[in-house]
């Protein structure tokens, strides 16, 4: 770009591409608008998603520029971009910007106002296309706030009932922002089946690298105490990991209100050596129960509000659903509903994900052309096999419902149905062994 004639200047296009939740466009959208601001602040010239970092000279084969500063600039701008994505932050106060101090965060970040109200976050809530009765959103709210100095809650249930998706919309509600906005008062952080002890939350010193190795958490909690604003995070699948394994500083903190001992360097400056749990700090975890996960210790459910999210109101979520659906697939959607109905009796029936999904497949094999389309009973019997079968496992507590659901199968699909076989298989091995899953 740069070799030709006479002099080229070299602008380099920046953009973030985060991805992993339902708000990357708008939090990808919101680092850039940081990242140029603060690019600006540090006297880097800015164009749009462009940053200039230098003229090249063609006759001289050199930079009008200073080398050093050429460089300057580069290492800047890749320590802004860091800091602005939360992987390493740099001490605000040592920035060499000769531009009066700016306001610790932009206007965007400053237009987010805070409001504890429930009835305005019920009014948010139904406006949003996702069903929660109005007592789960109460029972919630009064979960996390009726303590003063402990805001701390276990979502259990099972999967696919919205559990991670209630704390982003109640976070959401909280600052007046709808379901699907950008929130930067929320953090939600995937818990790792290694987490063994709490640097997997608070981070550690490295000794080798001469700095402290920072964490989602930590940075959540120092943006808490920093803005003094209610920071939510939310723990996602929590007992992947022995929870009061890596929880257990945490759970001190709030229990003595002492503070948790980070590190004993003097040269750290950008994490204290101490830290106290703020009161602004609301922490929320997610667990499923299955044999991946761990079960969890009377020391954290002490600590703990315990909220069960596993009733699914399926007439609310078929009467919110597009009209697309409605129209295209009554038939499926009844035969869906009933297979519900038999799963709930014993436990294992499934969620709004799991429905949301097939009713997609559905309607996606429903717009294609009549002569490669599946019929609609095929259709059902297919998806029921691939999204509902695989999870239903279990002993002679069963035997009762794979029996109702081999007459059903065959007397809805047919001797050719794929769900038929994988019950008939099942009930078999139920008879033989006392015991039975899905897989084989």
């Amino acid at each position: 770009m740069l070799r030709g004639d006479g002099q080229a200047q070299w602008q380099i296009t920046k953009s973030f591409k985060t991805r992993g939740n339902d708000n990357s466009v708008d939090l990808n959208k919101a680092y850039l608008n940081k990242a140029m601001e603060e690019l600006k602040n540090h006297q880097v010239t800015t164009d749009g998603n462009a940053f200039y970092v230098g003229t090249w000279d063609n006759d001289k084969q050199q930079f009008v520029e200073p080398i050093a500063q050429v460089k300057k600039t580069m290492i800047t701008a890749a320590a802004i971009f860091t800091d602005c994505l939360g992987y390493f932050h740099f001490p605000k106060e040592t920035s060499s910007a000769k531009t009066p101090p700016q306001e610790e965060t932009d206007d965007y970040f400053e237009s987010f106002e805070h409001d504890f109200n429930l009835s305005s976050i019920l009014s948010i809530v139904r406006d949003s296309p996702f069903t929660y009765a109005d007592a789960i959103i109460r029972d919630f709210h009064l979960d996390l706030v009726s303590l003063e100095d402990k805001h701390f809650v276990i979502l259990n249930g099972i999967s696919g009932t919205g559990k991670t998706r209630l704390c982003l919309l109640y976070a959401n509600a909280v600052y007046g922002q709808t379901h699907d906005a950008y929130n930067p008062y929320l953090k939600v952080i995937p818990v790792r089946p290694d987490w063994t002890d709490s640097t997997s939350l608070f981070g550690y010193y490295s000794a080798l690298e001469k700095r402290y190795v920072r964490t989602p958490f930590l940075n959540a909690v120092l943006q808490a105490i920093q803005e003094g604003k209610p920071m939510f995070v939310v723990l996602d699948e929590m007992n992947l990991a022995r929870v009061e394994y890596y929880l257990s500083d945490y759970l001190s903190a709030i229990e003595s209100r002492q503070p948790v001992r980070l590190h004993t360097e003097i040269h750290i400056t950008d994490v204290p050596q101490e830290l106290q749990i703020p009161h602004n700090l609301h922490v929320i975890g997610t667990i499923n129960v299955d044999e991946t996960t761990h079960s969890i210790s009377d020391k954290v459910l002490d600590r703990a509000f315990v909220m069960t999210l596993s009733d699914v109101d399926l007439e609310q979520f078929w009467n919110s659903a597009e009209s697309k659906y409605k129209d295209a697939l009554q038939e499926e959607w009844k035969m869906l509903q009933a297979l519900h109905v038999k799963l709930s009796r014993y436990d294992l029936h499934f969620g709004y994900r799991t429905m949301n999904e097939m009713l997609r497949k559905l309607y996606a094999n429903a717009e294609l052309d009549p002569d490669i389309r599946m019929e609609k009973k095929e259709a059902v019997d297919r998806v029921i096999a691939e999204k509902v079968l695989p999870k239903i496992r279990g002993d002679e507590r069963i035997d009762a419902l794979l029996t109702d659901l081999i007459d059903w199968t065959a007397a809805l699909f047919s001797d050719g149905s794929e769900s038929l076989y994988h019950l008939l298989r099942m009930k078999g091995e139920l008879d033989r062994y006392g015991a039975t899953q899905f897989w084989r």
